[in-house]
Parts: C-alpha cells; structure tokens; sequence
C-alpha cells in the first residue's frame, strides 16, 4: 500500500505532524489538539480504507472526518480522557491513603523496605496499571470502527477492547518491534528516519484493523 503512493502518505504524514507540533506549542491549542487528534486518525483510516477498495486516495482525506464524524471522535476523545482522570483519581486516593497511614515514610527507607512491601507495591502497580491498558485497548481500534462502520463511540470502545484481548499477543509482538525500529531510527537519523516511517505505521495500523475485522466489509458503502 505504501508503495503505491507513497509521495502521497508522506505528504500526508508530514503535514498531520507539522499542524499537531505547531498546535502542541501553544498550552490551550495543545490541549484541542490532543482531543481532535482521534478525527485526523480518522481521516486516515478513510484514506487507507479507499485505497484498498482500488482508489486513488487523496489529500483531502486527512481532513475529511470532521465533515463525516467530527462528533462522535469527539465524543470518543472526550470519554478517553474522562476514563483517564478516573483512573489517576483513583491511583492519587490509594497513595494519598498510604501517605496519611504513614507507610510511605518508611518506604522512603531502604534498609525498612520488605520484601512483603515490595510485593505489595508491585501488585498495587499492576492492578493500577490494568484500568490504563483496558483504555488503550478500547481506544485502539474504535476511530477506524467508528469512520468505517459508523458505530456509536460507546459500541467502538467496546469492540476494540474484545478484539485487543483476543489478540493481544500479536499486538504486543508488533508494539515490540516498532518500538525497537524507532528507537534505532531516532539514534541514528536524529529523529529524520522516524518521520518517513510514520505513514508504514499508519498502514499497519489499517491493516491490522482490517486482519482482525475480517467478517466485515471494507466500509459502510459496501
């Protein structure tokens, strides 16, 4: 797919990236950026999703979800974050309840730190970190579910959370990998080589999408 018109994904990428940095700069514009940033992923995945149908996707594609689903991406950045500040909400009550039962300070102690303490932490960690990946499991596949298929944002989340659970071997596979590839590519290219493989990653995130969801078609057109 890259291959096809990679001018074209490039040209795309790099303008995504240029209007989020120059947006991220200033603090308040930061913020709206991070919340209509799920409606350019959308605009993506339509712009995938016409090129694998044999058209020509084009620049305009980037743009095109927040004419067709700017609300309900939106709604579905809006819920993330909401799901967010409860989790930190909950994870900032249960150390301020050690803080007040004085257990911190003696954490602050190696030689008081046990083994049992050290246990205890971890599994305070794990069973915090858990609410976080169920929301990035949820979060993951539902743009393309919503401009794709049109799915309630609710009903998106909901299915791309049971879709990461039954595959959540392969993804953290491939999270690996890309994690590996950019990290070379930062250290060696000064950051240059990460931007021209940016739009190979948009495409496996398509294609990934489109691997697991093989009972359905390629869009609501179809």
């Amino acid at each position: 797919m890259l291959k096809k018109n990679v001018w074209l994904w490039l040209g795309v990428v790099f303008t995504m990236s240029v209007v989020v940095t120059l947006f991220s700069i200033v603090p308040i514009l930061g913020i709206l950026m991070g919340l209509i940033s799920l409606v350019f992923t959308g605009g993506l995945m339509k712009a995938a999703a016409a090129q694998a149908r044999g058209e020509t996707p084009t620049f305009g594609y980037l743009f095109s979800a927040f004419e067709t689903h700017f609300k309900p991406l939106l709604i579905l950045a809006l819920l993330y974050l909401l799901g967010l500040v409860i989790v930190f909400t909950v994870m900032f009550g249960f150390f301020l309840l050690l803080a007040v039962a004085g257990a911190l300070d003696s954490l602050l102690i190696a030689d008081n730190m046990s083994m049992n303490t050290l246990l205890v932490l971890l599994l305070a960690a794990l069973a915090l970190s858990a609410p976080i990946l169920a929301l990035l499991m949820s979060l993951w596949f539902a743009p393309p579910l919503i401009v794709l298929h049109d799915l309630a944002p609710l009903k998106a989340m909901e299915k791309s959370l049971q879709a990461s659970l039954r595959n959540w071997r392969p993804m953290l596979v491939m999270g690996v990998v890309f994690c590996a590839i950019f990290m070379i590519l930062a250290m060696f290219t000064l950051g240059i080589g990460m931007l021209a493989a940016m739009p190979m990653v948009v495409l496996m995130y398509y294609t990934s999408y489109r691997d697991i969801w093989t009972d359905q078609p390629l869009s609501v057109n179809e």
